[in-house]
């Protein structure tokens, strides 16, 4: 993964809005976007500053029968090593609160021909906040550094486990999942749960298209004794087992289930909620609202060979 920094391009446009005129609301209505929820799930480092290194220790133990003499026996230490890279990022932008004097906007300006002052100020801070929020949690499973897809800072866990051969690989994979097979594709993927870790919190990320087919399957079937906490928080516990199914929104619109412990997934990261630590200042010289924000941000897979996928 190569160390770059991407620009995110934000900007008034104000071209659809006519010259202003008294309008009923003065809000500023926000679109609605969702701040992300894997790094709730997942083990987060931080104190990344480019790359670190993960080791795990394992081997085999070899108990023989206690005889004379010495022998050298089997048993095995072995020490492995995984890379977690992070990538800088950036997100600038340049707002020109004059743009905004001839719009319904200039309700919210502050006197005088100063444009020293933001409008919506902490509207707009918390707008860019969730943006970025949901950009980073797609990146996290979706991601693709090749620069092929939407979400080309690092290789997410998808990207990830699609190109390791190690990943355990569904009877389903590759179905289409409805509400009539959701049973079915998920306790196929609980069934090739590796032995290894089958005692651990296991969890399935999936996106909120899929949970909803999931959960409407169960419905379906009249199954109503599941346990119903969590999902408020699109949290499903599969019935008779440990297994809990997540929504995210980083795998909206996918297909894709991943199952595995929450300690094989890892995202790294500078400071935590960096992303968070931003600055709005304005600038004299320019005229100009300065937008700032940046960060360091990537993901690594401890084991694929302990994650169960339906691709």
């Amino acid at each position: 993964m190569n160390l770059e920094k991407r620009k995110y391009d934000f900007g008034f446009t104000v071209s659809s809005l006519g010259s202003y005129t008294d309008q009923v609301s003065d809000q500023l209505l926000m679109e609605a976007i969702a701040g992300g929820n894997t790094a709730q799930w997942v083990t987060v480092l931080p104190n990344v500053k480019y790359k670190k290194a993960l080791n795990f220790l394992g081997g085999v133990i070899d108990i023989e029968a206690r005889a004379c003499g010495s022998t050298a026996g089997s048993s095995t230490t072995v020490f492995t090593q995984k890379t977690l890279e992070v990538v800088s990022f950036q997100v600038k932008e340049e707002l020109c609160v004059e743009d905004l004097v001839t719009k319904w906007t200039a309700m919210k300006m502050a006197p005088g021909s100063k444009n020293d002052q933001l409008p919506f100020e902490q509207a707009i801070a918390e707008f860019k906040t969730k943006q970025i929020q949901d950009n980073l949690e797609k990146t996290y499973w979706i991601g693709d550094n090749t620069g092929s897809g939407t979400y080309p800072l690092f290789d997410g866990y998808y990207t990830i486990l699609s190109g390791d051969t190690n990943r355990v690989k569904s009877t389903y994979s590759g179905v289409t999942i409805t509400a009539s097979n959701a049973i079915d594709v998920i306790d196929d993927m609980i069934v090739k749960i590796p032995n290894e870790i089958a005692d651990k919190g296991l969890v399935g990320f999936c996106g909120y298209n899929v949970f909803k087919l999931i959960v409407q399957a169960w419905r379906n079937e009249n199954y109503y004794s599941y346990n119903v906490d969590g999902m408020e928080n699109w949290v499903f516990q599969v019935p008779g087992t440990t297994v809990k199914i997540v929504a995210t929104h980083g795998l909206d619109g996918t297909n894709h289930v991943i199952l595995t412990t929450p300690e094989n997934l890892y995202i790294g990261t500078d400071v935590e909620d960096e992303y968070n630590q931003f600055k709005l200042m304005y600038v004299d010289y320019h005229d100009l609202i300065m937008f700032r924000a940046y960060g360091k941000i990537g993901v690594q897979i401890a084991f694929p060979a302990y994650c169960v996928c339906n691709f």
